[in-house]
């Protein structure tokens, strides 16, 4: 009895003196950081910042899942994050002679994210200690910390999103300008379509709002202005580069070379979407696991190993891996399953489950499960309303010792995860 009385003393008296979240997220950044200065390569958006500063749309080099349209090669992603980078250019091409790196701007949207997610969990009732737990578990111990860590052009994109969602919800739990909101969203409509779908949640809250009928089409006319505007310079884009304006490029990123037929395989057979494609995104967005790494011995032959017959029955390190297309959304990201706990009661959670169902829906009818990634990455899209489930999820808005223990072992695991694709 008094081990047991001293073991909680101790342990009392560490949680209250130690505060092990300030070296995760020390540590985490630092890394991040790291990552984002050293990894290179795949930097259209910052290209495409350079090229608009010259007044073109393309780019000036090939480059992998490009369009080649009459003699050029254009990037098919939304334009917005290179629009954003253009006066952060201007000033690095004047001293440097270079556009701005993505990684440092991919950097500090994170630290951004971060904070913006420790501000909203604290507006929910949570406190200052709990809020740093949550910010960390969803940056870095969800689906998420791929983009933390690599500032690729896809996963830049999705850090984007991700950014102008959290600060559309920011608003949406303050001034509620709605203005603002439609805004935020014309942004993320620029960068990927899918993830502009979450505008639903704000339509939802404005329709079932006790305002008058009025009221109502006045702010959602006002929410919808900036959309509308984003539509229409996405739909001149289009046509400037491929004289259609329904043609964004994404069925016609042709540059792969000899390997296109094989790498397009899925989008000839079942469609850019597809109710085909809905059991193969289930299995690899919620099932599918890290995967073994055998030890293989060479002049060794064992025929039930038909694809490597020098491998046998036996882990060796790093023991486990990342296989494309990445392992499960809960595999990486643990903490989320909390949000089964909510009973759907307040209207933010119903109106936040209805949303991320609808982009769901269209994220697993699309032919392609997402690639270069640790977990489905496409996740993200909905990931600010996942954010409303997991918060609305704790009666007690408090983070127990548990599962601020669950989310220090995700974190290690997704950045292990990480080096084992990328190391």
């Amino acid at each position: 009895m008094k081990i047991r009385e001293f073991t909680g003393k101790l342990i009392s008296k560490l949680r209250a003196n130690l505060r092990f979240s300030y070296f995760l997220i020390f540590a985490l950044f630092l890394l991040a950081l790291a990552t984002n200065i050293h990894i290179s390569g795949e930097n259209q958006f910052s290209t495409l910042s350079q090229q608009f500063l010259k007044g073109r749309l393309y780019l000036p080099n090939v480059v992998g899942d490009a369009v080649l349209f009459n003699g050029k090669y254009y990037w098919h992603l939304g334009p917005f994050p290179a629009f954003a980078l253009i006066p952060l250019s201007a000033v690095t091409l004047s001293i440097f002679s270079s556009p701005m790196p993505q990684g440092i701007v991919n950097f500090f949207l994170v630290i951004f994210s971060f904070l913006l997610i420790n501000d909203i969990s604290i507006k929910s009732g949570f406190d200052k200690e709990s809020s740093l737990w949550l910010s960390i578990g969803i940056i870095f111990s969800s689906v998420f910390s791929l983009s933390v860590f690599l500032p690729w052009s896809w996963h830049f994109s999705q850090t984007i999103t991700f950014f102008f969602g959290l600060l559309s919800l920011r608003e949406y739990m303050g001034k509620k300008n709605t203005f603002l909101i439609g805004l935020y969203h014309s942004f993320i409509f620029m960068t990927r379509v899918t993830a502009a779908f979450g505008i639903l949640f704000y339509i939802l809250d404005i329709v079932f709002s006790n305002l008058n009928k009025k009221a109502k089409i006045r702010k959602l006319l006002v929410m919808f202005i900036p959309l509308i505007l984003s539509g229409i310079l996405l739909l001149s884009y289009n046509y400037v580069r491929f004289q259609n304006v329904f043609d964004n490029g994404y069925k016609s990123s042709n540059n792969w070379v000899s390997d296109y037929d094989n790498f397009t395989y899925e989008l000839k057979h079942y469609g850019l979407f597809s109710i085909k494609n809905i059991p193969t995104n289930l299995y690899y967005y919620f099932f599918n696991i890290p995967s073994p790494v055998l030890e293989k011995v060479d002049g060794y032959n064992r025929k039930l190993f038909k694809m490597d017959p020098t491998m046998i029955v036996h882990l060796t390190y790093p023991y486990i891996k990342v296989s494309p297309p990445g392992v499960g959304f809960f595999v990486v990201s643990p903490i989320f399953l909390l949000m089964f706990r909510n009973k759907l009661k307040t209207k933010n959670s119903k109106f936040a489950a209805i949303t991320s169902v609808f982009i769901l829906v269209f994220l697993l009818t699309y032919y392609w499960t997402g690639w270069t990634q640790i977990g489905p990455r496409y996740m993200i899209d909905l990931l600010p309303f996942l954010v409303i489930l997991l918060i609305e999820s704790y009666n007690i808005r408090k983070v127990t010792l548990g599962q601020r223990i669950l989310i220090s072992l995700s974190a290690f695991l997704n950045v292990f995860l990480f080096f084992s694709l990328f190391g």
